[in-house]
């Protein structure tokens, strides 16, 4: 429940009231590390609240993080990821099924970018995603790799 102490502590701060649906945002926010989408906070929270409308959760999740509670993971075109982990890490994002990890590597500080770069960019943050197949998508891979094997002729069926 610290997150949820936290963000209601921000949201007075800033002179927000702390609705119903802003709590339950908050309370399936606290701990969460599924990155979970605002669509899939919506499907979460619908049951409990029938009358909430996507447009509500999505400008929650907007007041969230401009209160600095939530990072915005925009991986891919269609849709963002969110976290509330907001301290310096990565991501791994498995390319078949979207599984997304959490990396907590900190040293990506030392690295250097180009001077071009710098001369044309102020650095305000960073973050870095890697991509692969998580090993539950490899396991079905091999068994369906295996269950689509053609025996070879004049292999014995028995």
């Amino acid at each position: 429940m610290d997150y949820s102490h936290n963000m209601i502590r921000k949201f007075r701060e800033r002179g927000l009231k702390i609705t119903p649906q802003r709590l339950a945002i908050f309370n399936l926010l606290d701990g969460n590390t599924g990155h979970p989408t605002a669509e899939e906070i919506y499907s979460g929270l619908k049951k409990d609240f029938p009358n909430l409308s996507f447009t509500t959760v999505y400008n929650i999740l907007k007041s969230i993080k401009e209160a600095g509670g939530i990072q915005e993971l925009l991986i891919e075109r269609e849709r963002a990821h969110y976290d509330p982990d907001v301290s310096l890490h990565h991501h791994i994002i498995c390319t078949r099924c979207g599984k997304l990890r959490d990396i907590f590597y900190t040293n990506t500080s030392e690295m250097r970018l180009p001077d071009d770069i710098l001369k044309e960019f102020s650095v305000t943050g960073h973050q870095i995603h890697f991509y692969g197949v998580c090993r539950a998508c490899s396991e079905n891979e091999e068994e369906e790799e295996g269950k689509t094997a053609v025996p070879r002729e004049g292999a014995n069926a028995n």
